[in-house]
């Protein structure tokens, strides 16, 4: 089987150099009884950036991602992927739409191997039915082969061959996250949001991972939305970062922008220890 790194075409359905991945923000509003969570935030992402959200907890950072994704229902604003509306669009068609995520907290199925992981999440893109499974015709041997050559490339890429068949719960937290990652890339998605995947990892892990993330940015053209807290990791891979505060946007720009910007060295830079 042809390896990633050398032939990074194999993954037919996730060409990204081809692939429109546009978001658009307008005056997104989210509230939780009396609580402002978002306050009209615009957000424009691009085909192509690496689009970094930073800000000390509560800020309104996940609850962000969580719109985008049909978790939260927001009361006001809307978003368009592709100039496609999705507000109100339940989560499943999100995903179909090609927006796919990481969570803070590990969402794998604990009691079945990594694989198997990575396969469920090929689920979606199979394109025979019960009946036809049943028969195991040769139309479903040829499509079962190629989900799992896509898986196969997959566990390649993330370097997690020798725990392919090892069970999720058995594995570290790092390991997990990079699991979830994988399972994040099987959807074949056009837009990655990520949650915190450096946080709560090994030293090793992290630089792995920091090596995966901006490798599917820079070499798979992937669109990338990332919330973190290791600002120096933020500031070292990121295109443009966002600043969050108690629900709104205070600062936007390229990482020299950020780190220069008086409202944001007043407010965090000077205690990266509140990110």
């Amino acid at each position: 089987m042809r390896s990633f790194q050398r032939d990074p075409s194999v993954l037919v359905d996730i060409r990204l150099d081809k692939i429109q991945a546009d978001l658009k923000m307008n005056k997104i509003s989210l509230k939780f009884g009396g609580m402002t969570a978002l306050n009209k935030i615009d957000l424009t992402v691009k085909t192509g950036d690496f689009l970094s959200i930073i800000g000390p907890n509560g800020a309104g950072k996940t609850s962000l991602l969580n719109c985008i994704t049909g978790n939260y229902q927001y009361q006001g604003g809307n978003i368009l992927f592709n100039d496609k509306v999705i507000t109100g669009l339940p989560t499943h068609q999100i995903i179909n739409l090609g927006i796919s995520r990481t969570s803070q907290n590990i969402e794998l199925f604990q009691g079945i191997s990594v694989l198997d992981n990575l396969l469920l999440a090929r689920h979606m893109h199979k394109s025979y039915n019960f009946i036809e499974a049943s028969l195991f015709s040769r139309s479903v041997k040829k499509n079962e082969v190629y989900h799992r050559e896509i898986v196969e490339e997959l566990i390649s890429f993330l370097e997690i061959e020798p725990i392919r068949n090892t069970l999720v719960e058995e594995l570290s937290q790092g390991m997990q996250k990079r699991v979830a990652l994988g399972r994040a890339l099987a959807l074949g998605p056009k837009l990655l949001l990520l949650d915190e995947p450096f946080t709560g990892i090994t030293f090793e892990e992290k630089e792995a991972m920091i090596r995966f993330v901006t490798t599917l940015n820079e070499v798979w053209n992937l669109t990338i939305i990332l919330i973190e807290h290791d600002l120096p990791v933020v500031l070292n891979i990121s295109k443009k970062i966002v600043v969050f505060d108690f629900g709104v946007k205070v600062a936007e720009g390229s990482p020299d922008f950020i780190q220069d910007h008086p409202q944001v060295i007043e407010a965090y830079l000077g205690d990266s220890s509140t990110f």
